[in-house]
């Protein structure tokens, strides 16, 4: 039987069934600091990792923290990104939001939603599937959620 690894980076305090929950502060998670890499897995683990909310949290070069999320990927394997969505408007940066975004990787503002992040994508060899935004009540929260395929 065939176990797949589906891994939540940044849990928080939500811990999912069906997958290793990661985080640097909840005590029930696995810790991990995602600012520091390389992160300890080995090549090409896992068929998933989920970071929801997370990004926008860290530190972190964007471009050596997407290449480590390719090298931890299996080959076909599923990156997803959920986000706050950013918009003037809206502008909730704060002490626990010190990065705008992630907005020097993806560009809020193109039609398809895809600027600059196509291009980060492809060089890193992820293909792109889908993203959607999302709207949640009763509070309004908005999101956009990114589905990455590892193609090499």
């Amino acid at each position: 039987m065939v176990v797949s690894m589906k891994l939540n980076f940044g849990c928080g305090g939500t811990l999912l069934e069906g997958y290793i929950n990661y985080d640097k502060y909840n005590p029930n998670a696995e810790y991990i600091d995602l600012e520091k890499l390389p992160l300890p897995f080995k090549d090409g683990v896992a068929d998933e990792i989920l970071l929801s909310s997370v990004l926008e949290h860290l530190n972190i070069n964007r471009f050596e923290f997407m290449k480590e999320m390719h090298r931890i990927l299996k080959k076909n394997g599923i990156l997803i990104i959920r986000l706050p969505l950013y918009h003037p408007e809206m502008n909730h940066v704060s002490w626990c939001h010190p990065h705008s975004y992630f907005d020097a990787v993806i560009d809020w503002g193109h039609p398809m939603g895809a600027g600059q992040c196509l291009p980060l994508f492809k060089k890193i060899s992820f293909k792109y599937k889908f993203k959607r935004v999302s709207l949640s009540f009763p509070f309004i929260h908005i999101h956009s959620c990114w589905k990455l395929q590892k193609i090499q």
